[in-house]
């Protein structure tokens, strides 16, 4: 027995999972970058509100932990205004399941992919969606809806 649930991605949705898949799935890695910027904040009032001496490697570091949040924030938004602007948010998709694989559509596409349970890198849940991960480049998105 399988069941299906036939949905289309919202641009919204799409850009929640860009987030998670940067921020949201690798916790530890965003933690830890967290408390980083962090110290880069406060040093950085440091250097420059409060004339603390630093040397350029001290400097160079707090510039970099701010580049590379920038960066990740604009690669999201990069990747949530091309799903926008590209036909595929107005596609219908379906997930049909059953207890031995998942089986993915996207209207269209005339094509299915077909996966059992154990080729999955991993999944999570959310408070909005269930993500199943096919591997760090592909991930099957699954909005609740009520």
């Amino acid at each position: 027995m399988s069941l299906t649930y036939r949905y289309a991605l919202t641009p919204k949705e799409f850009r929640r999972a860009l987030y998670f898949d940067s921020f949201g799935k690798k916790l530890p890695q965003t933690l830890f970058l967290g408390g980083a910027l962090i110290v880069a904040v406060i040093a950085a009032i440091a250097n420059v509100f409060m004339g603390v001496a630093m040397t350029n490697v001290m400097q160079i570091c707090y510039i970099a932990i701010f580049a590379m949040l920038v960066l990740s924030i604009i690669s999201c938004e990069m990747g949530y205004h091309n799903y926008k602007e590209s036909p595929l948010h107005n596609c219908s998709r379906s997930v049909a399941l059953s207890e031995e694989w998942v089986k993915f559509c996207i209207s269209g596409d005339g094509e299915s992919e077909k996966y059992d349970w154990h080729e999955l890198e991993g999944a999570y849940e959310t408070e909005n969606a269930f993500y199943l991960y096919l591997n760090s480049q592909n991930v099957i998105i699954l909005p609740k809806r009520y």
